[in-house]
C-alpha cells in the first residue's frame, strides 16, 4: 500500500510538471518554474498532492494571483471542506445545476481563484451543526432538569433559536431584535417537557418582566398566550422545585440588572446637560400666566434643576428632577417650589410624584454609559416635563387670577384650530366680526339663532365647531348650557373681551 501511495504522489507531481512543460513549450523547466512547483508541492495541505494540479493550472491561466495567494486559499479550502455543501453554495446565489453546486467539495469544480475564495469565505463564516449546538448550549443556562422537565434560560440568540426550535416564538426566530427587546426588559425561560406528553404544550416560553404590572407571560409552541384555567393546569404540571429555581434565578438576574442600571439621578444629570446644549440662552415658555424663561441650572448639590422665571412679574419656579434629596421609597419626585415676590400667590412647594416603576418602563434600556439615549429620547422627556409643569402650575386658574396681567393669554385645545388668532379689529363681514357683534348686542342667544338672524340660513349640526370652540377658548365670548333636552349653548361677552378690543389678547 505504501508503494502504491508513493506511486500516486509521484504521478501527481509528474503530471503537474508535464502540464507546465506543455504550457511553456519546453522539455526542461526553468529554475523559476521549478521553484514555483516546489512551493505548490510543499503548500498542498492534502497530504497526497490532490490540490497540486489545480494550483498549477490557476497559476498558468488565472493571472494576477501569486503562488502564495493560491496556496493560502487552497489551505483554507481544505480546512473548511466539511462546512462546504450544496446548500451553502446556493445560498450565495449560484445556480443549483452548476458544477460548483453539484460537487462543491471537489476543487476541480472551481474554474478560477475568485470562485473558490468566495465559497471558502462563506464557509469560514458558517458553522457546522455540531459547532452551532456547542455555541447554543454555551449561550444558555440550565436552571432545572429532572427525568421529564428541563428549564433553560437563553442568554443568546443562538441559544434561543436552538432550544426554541420547532416553535413559532418570535424570540426563537432569526430576527435578533425580538430576542434583544425581550431580554433587555426581562428574562425568558423555556420549559421543555422531554416526554412530549403535553402535545402543543411540550415547549413553553415563560417571560418575566423586570418592571410593570402585567406579571408573567406564558406562551405555547404556536406562540399563543396561555391564560386562565389552561395556565393553572399546565403550571401545576411543572414540579414545584422547577418553579422555585426559576424564581430564585430571576431574582438574581433582577438584582444584577439593577446594579448595572442607570439611576434616575444620573439620568437627571445627563438630561440637564442636554437642555443646556439645546437651549444655551434659555427658552421662553408661553403659558396662560404669561411667558416664562426656562433655564437648566443643575449643579453638584442639585444635579437636576430646571428654573423658570416669569417675564412679566417677579416670580421664580424651581423644578427639581429626580433630586436625591426628594427620593421617597419607590417614588421619584418632581418638586416644584414657587417663589414669588409680591405679585404671585403664596404657593407652598408642589410635589409631583412619579413611580419608579413608571420611570423604568420609559428608561429601562438606558445603560450606565447612556449609550442608548438619543436626542429624541431627551426631547420626549423634555416635552413631557414642560407639559406637566404647565398643566400643574402655569395654566392653573389660581395663578392666572393671582398675577392679574394686563395682557391675557389663551390657547386652543384642538389642533384643528391652530390657525385661529382673532386679531382685533376683525375684518368686516367675517364670522368673528358678525358673531361677536351679535353676542354683544344680543346676550344669551344661541348659534342657531345667530345663523337665522344674521346669516339667513339654518345651522347645520357640527358646522363651524372649531370656530365656536376657539372663540370660547379665547375668552372673547363665554357660553352657558341652556335648559331642556337640546341644551343649546347661550353666548355672552367673555372675560377676555375687553383685553381683546384693546389689543391685549394673545394666543399661545
Amino acid at each position: 500500500m505504501k508503494g502504491l501511495r508513493n506511486i500516486l504522489l509521484e504521478g501527481r507531481i509528474e503530471d503537474a510538471r508535464q502540464y507546465i512543460e506543455n504550457s511553456i513549450g519546453t522539455e526542461l523547466l526553468s529554475d523559476e518554474s521549478e521553484e514555483v512547483l516546489g512551493y505548490f508541492i510543499d503548500g498542498d495541505p492534502s497530504g497526497n498532492h490532490k490540490y497540486l494540479m489545480w494550483m498549477v493550472k490557476m497559476h498558468d491561466t488565472d493571472s494576477g494571483f501569486s503562488p502564495n495567494m493560491l496556496i493560502d486559499v487552497v489551505q483554507r479550502f481544505h480546512k473548511n471542506v466539511d462546512k462546504i455543501h450544496p446548500a451553502l453554495v446556493m445560498d450565495m446565489g449560484l445556480y443549483s445545476g452548476s458544477r460548483i453546486a453539484i460537487s462543491p467539495k471537489n476543487i476541480d469544480s472551481y474554474p478560477d481563484y475568485r470562485s473558490l475564495k468566495g465559497v471558502v469565505e462563506a464557509a469560514e463564516e458558517s458553522v457546522t451543526r455540531k459547532e452551532r449546538e456547542v455555541q447554543a448550549k454555551e449561550g444558555a443556562n440550565k436552571i432545572y432538569e429532572d427525568e421529564r422537565w428541563m428549564v433553560i434560560r437563553p442568554d443568546t440568540q443562538d441559544a434561543s433559536c436552538y432550544y426554541g426550535a420547532g416553535t413559532k416564538w418570535c424570540t426563537a426566530m432569526k430576527n435578533q431584535n425580538h430576542f434583544d427587546n425581550y431580554t433587555s426588559k426581562g428574562r425568558l425561560y423555556y420549559l421543555i417537557d422531554k416526554s412530549r406528553n403535553l402535545g402543543k404544550y411540550y415547549k413553553i416560553a415563560a417571560y418575566k418582566p423586570f418592571v410593570g404590572d402585567g406579571g408573567d407571560e406564558w406562551y405555547d409552541e404556536k406562540d399563543n398566550r396561555i391564560e386562565g384555567e389552561i395556565y393553572e393546569v399546565v403550571s401545576s404540571l411543572l414540579p414545584q422545585p422547577a418553579h422555585d429555581e426559576i424564581e430564585k434565578d430571576f431574582q438574581k438576574e433582577l438584582d444584577d440588572a439593577y446594579d448595572q442600571h442607570s439611576s434616575p439621578t444620573q439620568f437627571a444629570e445627563k438630561f440637564i446637560e442636554w437642555v443646556q446644549r439645546k437651549f444655551p440662552e434659555g427658552k421662553d415658555i408661553e403659558t396662560l400666566s404669561g411667558p416664562w424663561l426656562m433655564e437648566a441650572m443643575g449643579d453638584e448639590d442639585s444635579p437636576g434643576v430646571i428654573m423658570f422665571q416669569a417675564r412679566e412679574y417677579e416670580a421664580l419656579l424651581e423644578v427639581s428632577i429626580f433630586d436625591p434629596r426628594y427620593l421617597d421609597g419607590d417614588t421619584l419626585e418632581f418638586v416644584m417650589d414657587a417663589d414669588e415676590f409680591g405679585y404671585g400667590p403664596d404657593f407652598t412647594p408642589i410635589r409631583l410624584k412619579i413611580g419608579t416603576r413608571d420611570f423604568d418602563q420609559y428608561f429601562w434600556n438606558f445603560n450606565e454609559n447612556f449609550d442608548t439615549i438619543s436626542d429624541s429620547d431627551y426631547q420626549r422627556f423634555y416635552n413631557q416635563l414642560i407639559r406637566l409643569v404647565t398643566m400643574e402650575y402655569f395654566d392653573t386658574q389660581e395663578l392666572v387670577d393671582a398675577v392679574d396681567l394686563d395682557k391675557k393669554y389663551w390657547k386652543h385645545d384642538s389642533y384643528s384650530g391652530k390657525s385661529l388668532k382673532f386679531h382685533y379689529p376683525p375684518r368686516k363681514g367675517t364670522m368673528t366680526q358678525l358673531f361677536t357683534d351679535y353676542v354683544r348686542e344680543n346676550p344669551g342667544k344661541t348659534r342657531q339663532e345667530f345663523y337665522r338672524d344674521v346669516l339667513q340660513k339654518d345651522h347645520t349640526r357640527g358646522h363651524n365647531t372649531t370656530f365656536f370652540g376657539g372663540l370660547l377658548s379665547s375668552g372673547i365670548v363665554r357660553g352657558e348650557r341652556g335648559p331642556g333636552r337640546g341644551r343649546a349653548t347661550k353666548f355672552y361677552v367673555g372675560p377676555n373681551y375687553d383685553a381683546w378690543i384693546k389689543g391685549n389678547l394673545k394666543r399661545i
